[in-house]
This record gives structure tokens, sequence and C-alpha cells, in this order.
């Protein structure tokens, strides 16, 4: 079984949306809960939002979690309840069913994996990414946790890093990199990429989600974390041009 985690912030008309990519996954029986991290503190859920869940019929599987403060750290925080099996998901990113399937099906052979539908190769020149990967998966070493699947032990791993999450706080973007460096410290296995020409950013209002907010440039903060936590943990990502395409 599995259990989706998806942060929202300020995309109300999505989750409103009976299109909405990850809402309609959860039809399937893989999954046995949705927890929508609500990041729009002291808003309340608009019935838009209930009844196009209630009408999906998923009703049972969704579950809401409201935070105290906005962060990027909300989406590892180790919730009870939850399977072993753990997806990381945007609110706007199409995260496909046959991906999802895939996904969990080389999961299943190593749950120390972590598999997913975005690579990323980052270094000392390449900290954002799209310029070795968004054209070109020749290689990678960071699966973006905007579509990843890993195993719940990860989120209790990444919580326990308390400087970490200062920094994730400070900056509000690069969680993916740290996660990446702390699931790479723990499991020490290269990431896997599943290659679906369907999986795409659902819908894109920029300036609208929760790294927008903060200050200097997004390369600038990215390029941070990596040092940050190159210097901390060493340099441990593994490069692989392994994909599976479905």
């Amino acid at each position: 079984m599995i259990t989706i985690i998806m942060p929202t912030y300020k995309r109300n008309d999505f989750l409103s949306d009976p299109k909405h990519p990850t809402l309609n996954v959860c039809k399937n029986e893989l999954i046995n809960k949705l927890i929508i991290v609500w990041q729009n503190i002291g808003e309340e859920i608009p019935n838009s939002i209930k009844d196009n869940i209630n009408d999906l019929g998923i009703n049972d599987k969704v579950e809401f979690k409201f935070p105290t403060k906005n962060s990027l750290n909300n989406r590892f925080y180790p919730y009870e309840y939850i399977s072993d099996c753990v997806v990381s998901v945007d609110d706007d990113y199409n995260f496909s069913e046959k991906s999802l399937v895939e996904c969990h099906k080389q999961w299943s052979l190593n749950n120390d994996l972590l598999v997913g539908v975005v690579p990323r190769f980052v270094n000392e020149t390449s900290y954002h990414g799209n310029a070795a990967n968004k054209d070109n998966e020749e290689k990678y070493n960071v699966i973006l946790t905007g579509g990843a699947m890993f195993h719940k032990k990860y989120l209790s791993l990444y919580y326990k890093e308390k400087d970490n999450l200062k920094l994730m706080d400070e900056l509000f973007n690069g969680e993916d990199i740290m996660f990446n460096y702390i699931h790479k410290t723990h499991s020490n296995v290269a990431p896997l990429y599943i290659h679906d020409d369907e999986v795409k950013t659902w819908k894109r209002v920029q300036g609208n989600s929760i790294a927008d907010r903060a200050g200097y440039n997004h390369q600038q903060k990215r390029h941070r974390v990596y040092k940050e936590m190159k210097s901390k943990y060493g340099d441990i990502l593994m490069v692989t041009n392994k994909k599976i395409i479905v």
C-alpha cells in the first residue's frame, strides 16, 4: 500500500478541479491514504475542494494536516499511521498512474530505493539541474521530491537533522537536494528514474508557491543547500544513467 503526501499552498482552484491528477490517481487500489498538507495557514478548506473529493469517491482516503507554519519541511514530516511506502508529490504535478505502478514495482524490489519521475544532475556548476537534465537524461544523481517514492523511515531521518530544518525554513528552497543527501547517507543506493512522457507540470502559476515567497535568487538558494549538504555529508551522491521507460 502507498501513502501520498501532497503539500498545497494557494492552489484551491487546482484541488477543486475534477481532473486533478493526484486526486484521480488515488482511485487506484494501491493508494490507501492521501495526506494533503494544508499550508494555507488560518484558512478553511473551501467547500469546492471537499465536494470535489467527495464526487471523486476518495473521501475515505483523504486526510488533511494543518501545520502551524508554512515550511517545505512539512512535506517530509513523519506523520502517524502511514504505509511503509510513501510518495511525495507536488500539488501541480501529473504523476501518472502507470508511473506510480512502475515506481511501486521497483521500490518493492528494494525498500531503500529512491525512485521517481523527475531526475536532475547537480554538482558545483549545475546545482539547479535543468541544463543537464531537462532535455538530456544521460546522467542524474538526484530525484526531485515533487514526484518521488521512498520508505517512510527516511521521513524520520530527515527530521532528526535539526540544523537542516532550520536552513530549509530560512531558504524555502532545495528541499529535494537535502532529502537526496539524507536518503543517500542512510541507504547507499543510487536513485532510479522512471521515464514517462505523460509526466509533466499539470498547471503552473508563477510566483504562487511556498518557495517563491523567499528572498534571493532560486539558483543561489539551491547552490547554498548543495554546498552545505556536500560539506556536511561528503561527495556521496551517486551518478547514474539508468532509467525505466513506461
